[in-house]
């Protein structure tokens, strides 16, 4: 008997004894970043607001790799980076070694400043099978490499369930613009026009003509660079948007507060939106919670694309530079690492340019705000499958054309055939080839 008792105390000691050992080592902390690094030195990335926490945050967890590297993340309004660039490259001096930008800005830059900018070609090859052809196709001027892709913006309808639920207004059944339109018109009289169906200032936004093309495979260029301002798919898109204007479905606003005010106060139904107006309606409208939903863009005939991803943004590098071989394999680093990526994803809903991140099981998370729907899963079907944007480098200018054109539609009411004809008359006198 006193036997069996000491074998059963021996037994019970090995067995704490094991479970300490296996809770220790699962819990030891193991460095999983190399100490040694021949890289060193310090160098500055100019960044807009959006986007800067989460470059700081890359920057931080490069160091833990690179222990002798200094990354300063500083921000720069997005409406005067070409300014500081074009300041930076005349002087030579208030230079970042790296900046974050708008794709459509890339040819723009490329085109402007020739020898400003690092060719990537060579170093982005090794990771180049990591993102969709789409984003190295908008990173890139003439079959050369000249930036990184870094983030992804797919658009899709937001919507309000509750509002859509109580005038018995079926999202599933909204199909094409047409659907999306008479659903409007719904709305409208439901409410005594308390309600638009989506917001537009319709004298200086022309988010939705440009998401319209993309969504038709086109832009204000063709794919050899010449104006396309005129084409039947400019014209189909633009007769959607005034078609939607006479109707009176349109909340037209005037800057960010009066569209947030109308938003928190439930006097428009939908947006059609990139995917960061996901966090802008968690910050601006908690409150809401619950009552959005997210759906793919209507359709402009039965069956068609609706796929529709605009604005990514990828991180470009100065040859002005002192240090390129930091700055080269930060910018690599920022856009590859999964960790980095996840993390920027989690706190700022920043979506990845590289796919193969977006396999991780964090991107098909269900969102309480939402409904519990998984609309990450949603979006990241919408960039696999969206087509290429046809950037130029004239682009930017002729944006600015195009928002009088759209004004002259929408709110003097001049003819959209003659409107555009007319546009595609002088842009291609200033950059047809």
């Amino acid at each position: 008997m006193k036997g069996n008792k000491a074998l059963i105390l021996f037994l019970s000691i090995v067995l704490i004894i094991c479970i300490n050992g296996c809770g220790s080592k699962s819990t030891k902390k193991v460095p999983s970043v190399p100490v040694k690094s021949d890289l060193f030195g310090k160098i500055t990335v100019w960044s807009e607001k959006d986007d800067l926490k989460a470059l700081q945050k890359a920057g931080e967890d490069f160091k833990k790799y690179h222990p002798d590297v200094d990354v300063q993340v500083i921000e720069v309004d997005s409406s005067k980076l070409y300014d500081k660039i074009t300041v930076g490259l005349a002087t030579g001096s208030d230079f970042p070694d790296v900046f974050s930008i708008n794709n459509d800005y890339i040819p723009l830059f490329v085109s402007k400043f020739p020898d400003g900018f690092m060719d990537v070609s060579s170093s982005i090859s090794s990771i180049k099978n990591g993102f969709y052809g789409s984003q190295i196709t908008e990173s890139s001027v003439n079959g050369r490499s000249y930036a990184y892709p870094w983030k992804v913006v797919p658009s899709a309808i937001f919507y309000r369930t509750d509002i859509f639920s109580s005038l018995n207004i079926n999202p599933e059944d909204i199909k094409t613009w047409y659907d999306y339109n008479k659903a409007g018109a719904l709305l409208l009289s439901k409410t005594d026009g308390k309600v638009k169906m989506f917001p537009m200032d319709e004298g200086s936004d022309v988010t939705l003509y440009q998401e319209m093309l993309n969504q038709l495979k086109t832009g204000y260029f063709d794919q050899d660079g010449n104006p396309a301002l005129n084409s039947d798919n400019a014209l189909n898109a633009m007769a959607i948007i005034k078609k939607m204007c006479d109707t009176g479905i349109i909340y037209n606003y005037s800057g960010d507060d009066s569209l947030y005010n109308a938003i928190k106060n439930g006097e428009v139904a939908t947006l059609p939106y990139g995917c960061y107006y996901a966090q802008i309606l968690k910050t601006i409208a908690p409150e809401l919670s619950g009552k959005w939903g997210v759906i793919k863009f209507p359709t402009f005939e039965p069956g068609g694309n609706n796929d529709v991803s605009m604005e990514g943004s990828s991180l470009m590098i100065t040859k002005a530079s002192k240090n390129t071989k930091v700055a080269t394999e930060f910018a690599k680093f920022a856009v590859t690492d999964s960790n980095s990526l996840i993390d920027s994803f989690k706190k700022y809903e920043i979506l990845p340019a590289y796919a193969s991140v977006l396999k991780d099981p964090i991107f098909d998370r269900n969102e309480e705000y939402f409904n519990n729907l998984k609309i990450w899963r949603l979006f990241k079907d919408i960039v696999k499958n969206s087509d290429d944007n046809h950037i130029s480098s004239n682009l930017i200018q002729t944006k600015k054309s195009v928002v009088e054109a759209q004004k002259d539609i929408l709110i003097n009411k001049k003819d959209s055939q003659n409107v555009l004809d007319s546009l595609q008359l002088d842009m291609q006198s200033r950059f047809g080839k």
